[in-house]
């Protein structure tokens, strides 16, 4: 592991710092030498040479940009801290030659305010990182990371580092060669071939370990606090300007030398769904050494939706509007929520169907056992059906959405999942993604079939998410299959303004229908819109009726 580190003595003894940072780390691919000439600074002749080898990884304290980058480079205001005492002479818990001096990185040079002592021929250096104006006495300094690395500012100064240069005599180059104090902990998860599962941007990650203990600058000597056990927030590499962004999801924490085992638990959290990894085995964690681990995510896929106000409905100048579409009204949801980003899909609804007990009796209406009411109609173009005692998809449908569902059957699925079906106005403020046009996208009607499989392109269901999202990242809002929502039908209310709007509305009445959106594959733009309604007996299901579900904030 190494940085280089120069100081040059200008004729007013001001000291100015030249650092390039390159903190070599482990790995074993073959060994290469890479030589890398630096030269025509401003301020003296100085000229310096640093090697790299690329049989080792470099760990980042700029941001990464994959799972494998862990290139290093210093950024401007960035600094380190130095104490310096007599050559020879014993590093002292306070009144030092140099005394926690602070050095800062300019973008181009590292400079300091600090003057060499003239009574001194030769100094001993210590030199830590990340500087710490409360840092008084060198011999019992409190490091620890960031509880909260998920920004890259709080990531960077978790990196905590050190490094010494012994008998440096005045006028002569000072070199420091940092070493990493902590660990960095990786964790990679893989992206699944089913479609709803795996990891999407709200994916969190935390590991319970110790982040503290005592370090003594002198011998390089740190001690962890056994007893401080903390929930720990990893930071995600791969960020929106990434063109990676969407495909690979790795998360990473420095962390002092410890052991991670069962007992230091790590949570994955995803849109209000929570996960334990289990570990196959402990992983020894030690100083300056990265140790990485892959973790499946079987959550569902979800997309964020804030809180806000919308125009719902169609407007009285819409021509091809209906009837139950209108009048347009003002509504407000004071809460965020989850959406799963796909409809529920065939195979998701049959790992629902075996994890949960029902099984086939003498009738494709297949029944809930409690309530006796319907939950969904097997026939295996359009649902799970009955195989060797467990309901199976047939090959090629797995990632179809599931229809032939009645809304009793919808709603257990939601429960199962920790979840609920998504209100009318929830269903409608989502797929409008913030725009009041009779599409996402706008007007122009001939955009349809880049986001929804409707006739005539579609005779059939085809996989979920094939064709584009809409700006919030739901996919098939138009299309594919209906939808069920929570609302029995009825009558819109009137909002002419944003001040009456109606709060989270919901509709329960006994009326006996409930209200499907998003129009379905053999449906066209007139029920493929943001807008359009359809009721639907409660009683009733249709092969082309399915259903996505919704996480509350």
């Amino acid at each position: 592991m190494k940085y280089s580190v120069f100081i040059y003595k200008m004729k007013e003894i001001k000291i100015i710092y030249f650092l390039t940072l390159y903190c070599l780390f482990v790995s074993c691919s073959k060994q290469m030498d890479l030589s890398i000439t630096e030269k025509g600074y401003s301020k003296g002749d100085l000229q310096f040479k640093v090697n790299v080898r690329t049989d080792t990884q470099i760990k980042a304290t700029t941001r990464p940009k994959t799972k494998n980058d862990y290139t290093t480079n210093f950024t401007a205001g960035d600094s380190f801290g130095i104490f310096a005492v007599a050559s020879g002479e014993s590093l002292g818990s306070s009144n030092n030659v140099i005394q926690n001096a602070k050095v800062t990185y300019n973008g181009t040079i590292w400079e300091s305010e600090v003057h060499w002592n003239p009574n001194y021929s030769a100094l001993d250096f210590y030199a830590y990182y990340p500087y710490n104006a409360t840092y008084v006495n060198p011999m019992d300094m409190n490091m620890a990371v960031k509880l909260n690395q998920q920004q890259l500012k709080d990531f960077k100064e978790s990196d905590v580092m050190y490094a010494t240069k012994m008998n440096v005599l005045k006028g002569e180059i000072l070199e420091l060669n940092f070493a990493h104090l902590f660990g960095m902990f990786q964790v990679e998860v893989p992206l699944e071939q089913r479609k709803g599962y795996g990891p999407d941007h709200n994916l969190k990650i935390s590991i319970n370990g110790n982040y503290s203990g005592k370090f003594n600058l002198s011998n390089q000597s740190f001690k962890v606090d056994a007893n401080q056990v903390e929930q720990i927030q990893l930071f995600r590499v791969e960020q929106k300007e990434d063109l990676n962004y969407e495909n690979s999801f790795t998360y990473r924490a420095y962390l002092p030398a410890q052991e991670i085992s069962k007992a230091k638990i790590i949570k994955m959290n995803q849109g209000k769904q929570w996960s334990i990894v289990n570990l196959q085995q402990k992983i020894i964690l030690q100083s300056g050494v990265v140790r990485r681990i892959e973790a499946r995510s079987n959550m569902d896929q979800v997309a964020y939706i804030p809180a806000g106000i919308f125009q719902m409905g169609a407007p009285d100048s819409d021509p091809y509007a209906k009837p139950n579409e209108k009048p347009q009204h003002w509504v407000r949801l004071t809460k965020g929520y989850y959406m799963g980003r796909y409809e529920v899909t065939m195979s998701q609804f049959a790992e629902f169907l075996n994890a949960t007990g029902v099984r086939y009796s003498s009738s494709d209406f297949i029944m809930d056992g409690k309530t006796n009411n319907p939950i969904f109609y097997s026939e295996r173009i359009n649902s799970p059906i009955w195989v060797n005692n467990a309901w199976v998809v047939e090959s090629g449908r797995e990632n179809h959405p599931v229809t032939n569902v009645f809304q009793h059957g919808a709603k257990l699925y939601a429960e199962w999942k920790g979840a609920k079906l998504p209100t009318e106005a929830q269903w409608e403020y989502a797929c409008r993604a913030g725009t009041n046009t009779s599409w996402f996208f706008g007007e122009n009607v001939n955009l349809l079939e880049q986001y929804a499989w409707i006739s005539p392109s579609a005779s059939q269901k085809r996989n979920v998410g094939e064709l584009l999202p809409n700006p919030w990242g739901l996919y098939d809002m138009y299309g594919n299959a209906l939808e069920i929502t929570q609302d029995t039908y009825g009558a819109y209310p009137t909002a002419n303004d944003p001040e009456s709007a109606i709060v989270d509305p919901l509709s329960t009445s006994g009326t006996g229908y409930f209200v499907s959106r998003g129009g379905p594959y053999n449906g066209n733009y007139t029920s493929a819109n943001s807008k359009f309604r359809n009721e639907l007996d409660t009683k009733g299901t249709a092969y082309n009726l399915g259903f996505r579900i919704v996480y509350p904030e």
